[in-house]
């Protein structure tokens, strides 16, 4: 009998899928760095090459960098998986920083010797840094990606002019509060920059933040994200400024009675992130998105009185709700029925609709005729209300969705208040499936009783649970032993992303 041995290449391609799945446990993915030397290695270099670490004392679980010498002990160790370091996600204690920054300077420069770091994420400041933040980042002269939480911190802005910062590409700024703060780091990227995202915490004087923005023009960006409750004519006017390079845009609430006759003059737009209040720009932005080929997902937030519009449309009166290129279709917010039963009507036979993400089912009954006749879907989320919703339908979703020829993913979040664990019957069928791999369950709802829980509700084999929180069920499941002889080689892996 001839034994099929697959090339390791190959080997590591089926590790790098698992690698990259959500739903195994981070645990079981740095197990595999035990199936061979050649596989420790190569994961190494190439998937786990990130650490977290801190300067607050109180963090727990994280590498701590007020301990001299502790990085390069565990990084020099042969068991240590981490080969090569590239991401850094830190935290500084909020009152007073533990190390003086050259001390702190000199951990960093460690941390260089195993890897050029080109992403940071700071989750926390402490008041040293924030306001020595320019000389802090230009430590790091390849970084690219840059995630910093401002949260009530304030930069000294005085010594900018006598410091480089490297030239980042993707930047993320939370909490900020200092409109020169925006604008000099926005002005002095401005020709590397391919994705802005701002979070602004700022009240007063926003006007000059306005008139920035009317004029600024980044060449290379692709993608810009703003939050805050006011209008910005400038944000609309950046966008004009990035018509011919903006890929993504997530939009501000107030404007959303202008969005499509933006979006119309973008040429490469492949997703937003959009609200609206006004029925005719929504039946405008469906048109829309079906002229765009690009266009892939669309996250849409709809609120005020356009709902109320909405439900007075009959089903019949509705016009043509077709996504026609979108693969990926997100609506986190309550469907107004006649909108939902247009979609689901005009979508059921879609060859390209791959993810499904929706809050309530206003309507079971053209829910139900969608999963029928759907081929396409790889991806489903939503929301059963159990309290609401009879055994006899939960069965029926769950034989309707067992025959999705393509479905991978099953996602239910649980928002209602579940009175007998045993009404839940929706999983009867799931495992008649032929696809699908992966089913999450998220309630807060649940019995502290967790194995009463699992009993009652766990679909049958192959599937079987895996400890995680969502409850997650895994196809043929996951199999290692974690109190393996050899656990002592991954204690260091906590300390990853």
């Amino acid at each position: 009998m001839n034994t099929l041995v697959l090339p390791q290449l190959i080997i590591v391609e089926i590790l790098m899928v698992i690698i990259d799945s959500p739903q195994y446990p981070y645990r079981y993915k740095l197990s595999l760095g035990l199936i061979s030397k050649w596989v420790f290695s190569k994961l190494g270099h190439h998937s786990f090459n990130s650490l977290i670490c801190t300067l607050d004392k109180n963090k727990k679980g994280h590498l701590d960098l007020n301990k001299k010498g502790e990085l390069e002990k565990h990084l020099d160790k042969k068991t240590c998986i981490i080969k090569s370091i590239d991401r850094i996600t830190l935290s500084f204690p909020y009152d007073t920083l533990p190390l003086k920054l050259d001390r702190l300077h000199s951990r960093v420069i460690v941390i260089h010797r195993y890897g050029q770091i080109q992403s940071l994420t700071l989750t926390s400041l402490s008041m040293e840094i924030s306001k020595d933040l320019f000389r802090f980042l230009s430590w790091f002269p390849n970084l690219k990606y840059l995630n910093v939480n401002l949260l009530g911190c304030t930069v000294d802005m005085v010594k900018i002019e006598t410091i480089t910062i490297p030239q980042l590409e993707s930047l993320y700024l939370y909490g900020v509060n200092q409109i020169t703060l925006i604008t000099t780091l926005l002005t002095l990227l401005q020709s590397s920059l391919t994705l802005i995202v701002l979070d602004l915490d700022i009240y007063q004087n926003i006007e000059q933040l306005d008139e920035f923005l009317i004029t600024y023009k980044a060449p290379n960006l692709r993608h810009f994200n703003i939050f805050h409750k006011f209008v910005f004519s400038g944000v609309k006017s950046l966008i004009e400024n990035h018509k011919d390079t903006l890929q993504s845009v997530v939009y501000p609430t107030g404007i959303g009675n202008q969005v499509v006759e933006l979006f119309e003059q973008l040429k490469y737009l492949q997703q937003t992130v959009v609200y609206f209040s006004s029925y005719s720009q929504l039946v405008r932005l469906f048109k829309f998105i079906n002229q765009k080929p690009l266009f892939r997902k669309l996250t849409l937030y709809i609120f005020g009185q356009i709902k109320d519009k909405i439900d007075q449309i009959s089903e019949d009166d509705l016009p043509d709700f077709r996504l026609t290129h979108l693969k990926s279709f997100i609506f986190p917010t309550n469907f107004p029925k006649p909108l939902f039963q247009s979609i689901m009507k005009y979508n059921s036979n879609s060859t390209t609709l791959t993810s499904l993400h929706i809050a309530d089912i206003p309507d079971h009954e053209s829910f139900l005729q969608f999963l029928k006749t759907n081929k396409s879907l790889v991806h489903l989320h939503f929301q059963p209300l159990f309290d609401s919703i009879s055994k006899e339908l939960q069965h029926s979703l769950s034989l309707l969705i067992s025959k999705i020829p393509t479905l991978v993913t099953l996602s239910l979040l649980c928002v209602s208040r579940i009175r007998n664990i045993s009404d839940i019957v929706i999983f009867q069928h799931l495992h008649e499936s032929q696809s699908l791999n992966f089913i999450m369950f998220t309630s807060q709802f649940l019995s502290d009783d967790h194995q009463q829980t699992l009993e009652s509700i766990a679909p049958r084999p192959p599937f079987e649970y895996v400890p995680l929180s969502p409850l997650v069920f895994i196809r043929n499941g996951i199999h290692y032993d974690q109190n393996h002889k050899k656990k002592h080689s991954i204690n260091f892996f906590k300390l990853l992303v």
